[in-house]
């Protein structure tokens, strides 16, 4: 596997790899299920990097409703629990 055969698609073929570049949630209720399911799309595009070995890098997302649009991002960040 190499980087050039990563990528993220909803379409994709089951058979290749895949990874989130840019999460987006766009319904039409201004609820907070637009970024509860963003921060569930962040968390897997972090642990995805983590897992094939990227270096941490910051993942972006935005959530979109009633014409508002709101950017986020995201970050890994080992913690040491004692």
């Amino acid at each position: 596997m190499t980087l050039e055969n990563l990528y993220w698609s909803t379409g994709g073929w089951r058979d290749d790899f895949s990874i989130i570049g840019f999460a987006g949630e766009f319904k039409k209720d201004e609820d907070d299920s637009n970024k509860n399911q963003l921060i569930m799309a962040l968390t897997t595009a972090q642990a995805q990097q983590k897992a094939v070995g990227l270096k941490p890098a910051i993942i972006m997302g935005a959530i979109a409703s009633c014409g508002r649009v709101q950017i986020f991002s995201s970050y890994w960040e080992d913690s040491v629990c004692s």
